[in-house]
């Protein structure tokens, strides 16, 4: 262990300095280098204030952030951190700033009533490459356009001629469901992967 230590603190120095090619100065720059490192960090999170200020949430590792303490399952971490943190909490995922809310009046109050202001956000890099350069109703700027896809939405989808008209296939899709369920009694069933592959069969039979 001390030799792999060694290693990556001559690695980490190399070239920096004339000392750092002395085999006796790397161990001491290594430790230099952790503790400049914590210490920015420390200072980054401290002295640079954000107005407004954020809401609390766990503190998390430097440069990291809280990517480690992540579960598979984030709607049950998600619960678990809103009954330390309340229901709005921050996550620091390595350089990406997330607000969390985990509270349903407080989803509508963000996605609804305020939807003008919130609608605007960073597009990631798979919806970039997934949806054409973030250009669908979903990932496009709150504008004239967006708008308009909405009304779309709403008037052709989402109206209700077009519901009525598809309800023999959300039904079949659905008693296709239970049935699947029903024939693994005794069995453990994932509901959840159930649910998600009768909501795609359902958008697929729409479409």
């Amino acid at each position: 262990m001390t030799n792999l230590y060694n290693k990556h603190a001559v690695l980490a120095c190399e070239g920096w300095s004339w000392s750092c090619h002395a085999p006796e100065f790397a161990p001491l720059m290594a430790r230099a280098l952790v503790i400049f490192c914590c210490a920015w960090w420390w200072w980054s999170m401290k002295f640079n204030k954000i107005n407004p200020p954020l809401p609390p949430g766990p503190l998390g590792l430097p440069i990291i952030g809280n990517l480690p303490f992540i579960k598979p399952e984030l709607h049950r971490y998600f619960s678990d951190l809103s009954r330390i943190y309340g229901p709005v909490f921050k996550l620091r995922m390595g350089s990406v700033l997330a607000i969390v809310i985990n509270s349903p009046s407080l989803a509508k109050e963000v996605l609804k009533v305020q939807d003008a202001i919130f609608a605007n956000h960073d597009v990631p890099a798979a919806a970039v490459v997934g949806t054409f350069g973030g250009i669908n109703i979903l990932w496009r700027p709150n504008d004239s356009r967006c708008n308009q896809l909405r009304k779309l939405v709403i008037c052709e989808i989402m109206s209700k001629q077009s519901l009525d008209a598809c309800y023999v296939l959300r039904q079949r899709e659905v008693r296709r469901m239970v049935k699947e369920i029903h024939g693994k009694v005794g069995s453990s069933v994932n509901i959840y992967e159930q649910l998600s592959a009768t909501a795609l069969r359902v958008m697929m039979s729409t479409l």
